[in-house]
């Protein structure tokens, strides 16, 4: 570490190291992850309103084909979990039936994501053409629908 220490100084390392060492603390520690899996639940708990029109209202926005959004209209309504999770799950689910692991792996990555959200308006459910992208802000710290 010698070339690393004159480059930076000592002080600009210890800076570098001090907040590494607090990142991985406060990412690990138990409080943090409690909050952030009960945000994911949350959010993935959110009943979907209308399923076809919120199944292809994702297919759209993440560019999948016509065939591939029927299958994960199938999947989704053959998996019972009819939120936001249960969309994420149905994409998951197509994949694993893809014989190309390339193609299922961009599948994958294009899973919904900040699209399949929750609104914290009366309504409470995500509904396809109401409360997708770009219908959401922040309203002090809480993420809302436009509606």
């Amino acid at each position: 570490m010698p070339q690393v220490v004159g480059v930076l100084g000592e002080k600009e390392l210890a800076l570098i190291t001090a907040r590494a060492r607090d990142a991985v603390a406060t990412f690990l520690s138990p409080q943090y992850l409690h909050a952030k899996v009960s945000e994911i639940e949350r959010k993935a708990g959110a009943p979907v309103g209308h399923p076809e029109e919120a199944v292809r209202h994702v297919a759209k926005a993440a560019k999948f084909s016509d065939e591939m959004a029927d299958a994960i209209l199938a999947h989704f309504i053959c998996g019972g979990q009819l939120t936001a999770g249960g969309v994420m799950q149905a994409v998951t689910s197509v994949a694993q039936t893809l014989d190309d692991a390339d193609t299922a792996h961009d599948l994958e990555g294009q899973a919904p994501g900040p699209w399949i959200s929750p609104c914290s308006s009366d309504h409470n459910s995500w509904q396809a053409g109401k409360c997708g992208p770009g219908s959401h802000r922040n309203r002090g710290g809480r993420t809302g629908c436009l509606q």
